[in-house]
């Protein structure tokens, strides 16, 4: 079998229900996965361009649904199914969709920095 280009990991991952931080399973992440994979071999990247993995958290789960794109090192986030078409779009082009790139303070849990502001107000 040849190495792809490419692999998209989408987190699958599933919380217990009414956990605070939620899932991407929750988000619909199983759903995308099986388009995301359809839609590759539809359009004939599947066997030697690109393969869409299941992977368990990926701890961006506010930024979820994600997907983070080897080896290139780069995460999307929150992806929708509606994003799929102009994923695979991007991917036969050699580009990213740049709207769903995650930046690197996306990468840092928004109630994590509020509980860490109300310490540091408190004098903590």
């Amino acid at each position: 079998m040849a190495k792809r280009e490419r692999y998209l990991f989408v987190c699958i991952n599933r919380r217990a229900e009414g956990h605070p931080m939620g899932s991407c399973a929750e988000k619909g992440s199983e759903e995308i996965h099986k388009l995301l994979k359809r839609t590759l071999k539809e359009r004939g990247l599947a066997k030697l361009k690109v393969r869409a993995c299941t992977s368990s958290c990926l701890d961006v789960c506010w930024n979820g649904p994600s997907v983070s794109v080897q080896p290139d090192g780069y995460f999307y986030g929150p992806v929708t199914l509606e994003d799929i078409p102009e994923i695979v779009d991007a991917f036969e082009k050699g580009e990213r969709v740049e709207r769903l790139v995650l930046a690197g303070n996306d990468f840092i849990d928004p109630k994590m920095l509020a509980r860490q502001k109300k310490r540091d107000q408190a004098g903590v």
